[in-house]
């Protein structure tokens, strides 16, 4: 395995943010909103993975959710996506990696 293979699931998962921002404008389609949480609730209940490289939480959270707080279009998905609890409970991990700005 190359190192170029190591990272392709999270170029792949980031394509679905660089899609997003295509479809976002004026608004979200609904039902781009559903697939996208479904997505979401699928890697929510995959098995864990041996390290970073292929587990689906950390790479959905690096490579989708991440990037849904640097975009104004993609904000609305957040709600969708992180309870208010959820964000409360992970602020620490938020403000280091999107910035307490956002």
């Amino acid at each position: 395995m190359t190192a170029g293979d190591k990272e392709l699931p999270y170029v792949v998962v980031g394509y679905i943010a660089d899609w997003l921002l295509t479809v976002a404008k004026p608004v979200m389609d609904p039902d781009v909103v559903r697939r996208v949480v479904e997505f979401d609730c699928w890697c929510l209940s995959q098995p864990p993975g041996k390290s970073a490289e292929d587990d689906l939480l950390t790479i959905d959270v690096v490579a989708l959710r991440e990037r849904l707080f640097l975009h104004d279009e993609l904000l609305p998905l957040i709600p969708h996506q992180m309870s208010y609890e959820d964000m409360l409970r992970n602020g620490n991990y938020l403000v280091t990696w999107v910035g307490a700005e956002r």
